[in-house]
C-alpha cells in the first residue's frame, strides 16, 4: 500500500502573519506611483508630516488603490514572518520528514506498481534510457517546405503540407528557417519575414500531414526547421 504524508495542519503561535506550513501565503501585489496616484501620495505625505494620521487613515479608506503603493509595518511583519517560518521548518522538520519518507520507499525499482510509483527511485540505466527517449522526441530535427501557392484565401491562412511521417497528436514545433549555402541577402530576409506570419495551430498535425497557420498569407515558398515527433 502506498504511503502518504499527513498534511500539516497547525501554524507557528508566535508566527501569526502567516500560513505557512499549511499553506502558501498570499501577498498583494505592490505597484509604482502612477501619474494618477502622485498626488494622492503627495497629500498622504503632508497628513502625516503633519501628524494627522487620522487623515491618513481616512485617505487609505477612500482609496485602497494606494497601499499598493506604500510599505508599511503590516507587509514588514508578514513577510518576516513567512521568511522565519520557513526557516524554522528547514531547521528543526526537514530531518524529520525525510526520514519519514526514507522509512517508507520501496527503493530502486524499474517497473514500480502504480502504488509505488511515487516512492521508488529509478535506476541510472532506466534514467539515461528515458532521457535518450525524450532527445530523440525533441531533438529530430526535420526540414518542411511550405509552399507559397498552398495557401487558403481568407484568415486565418492554412497551407496543409502532405508528410508521410506526421502521425496525430505529435508535438510537433517549428524552431528556425531553414537557409541553404548561398542564399542572397535578400533571399533570406524573405524568407524569414514569411515564417514570422506563422501563427501556433494545436489542431495542425494530423496523419500524413501538418497544417500550418499564418496571419499574413506569405508570397515566397520557404523551409522551416520543426522538432518533435
Amino acid at each position: 500500500m502506498a504511503f502518504l504524508l499527513e498534511p500539516i495542519s497547525k501554524t507557528y503561535d508566535d508566527k501569526p502573519l502567516t500560513d505557512f506550513p499549511v499553506q502558501e501565503d498570499v501577498f498583494e501585489r505592490m505597484m509604482d506611483i502612477t501619474i494618477g496616484l502622485a498626488p494622492l501620495v503627495q497629500q498622504y505625505n503632508s497628513y502625516y508630516a503633519a501628524g494627522n494620521l487620522s487623515g491618513c487613515n481616512t485617505l487609505l479608506a477612500n482609496n485602497p488603490e494606494l497601499k499598493s503603493c506604500l510599505f508599511n509595518a503590516e507587509k514588514y511583519n508578514r513577510l518576516q514572518d513567512a521568511i522565519l517560518a520557513m526557516e524554522e521548518f528547514l531547521l528543526t522538520q526537514v530531518d524529520a520528514l525525510y526520514n519519514t519518507v526514507s522509512q517508507h520507499a520501496v527503493g530502486i525499482n524499474d517497473q514500480p506498481s502504480e502504488e509505488e510509483a511515487s516512492l521508488v527511485a529509478y535506476s541510472a540505466e532506466k534514467i539515461n534510457q528515458l532521457l535518450g527517449q525524450l532527445k530523440n522526441h525533441y531533438h529530430t530535427a526535420r526540414n518542411v517546405s511550405i509552399p507559397a501557392l498552398g495557401w487558403s484565401d481568407e484568415y486565418p491562412y492554412t497551407n496543409t503540407v502532405p508528410l508521410d511521417w506526421a502521425k496525430n497528436g505529435q508535438d510537433i514545433r517549428v524552431v528556425g528557417v531553414h537557409i541553404p549555402e548561398g542564399s542572397t541577402l535578400e533571399e533570406v530576409k524573405s524568407w524569414n519575414k514569411s515564417a514570422g506570419f506563422l501563427m501556433e495551430h494545436g489542431d495542425g498535425v494530423q496523419d500524413g500531414s501538418i497544417t500550418f497557420q499564418a496571419y499574413k498569407k506569405p508570397t515566397v515558398d520557404f523551409t522551416v526547421i520543426v522538432q518533435g515527433g
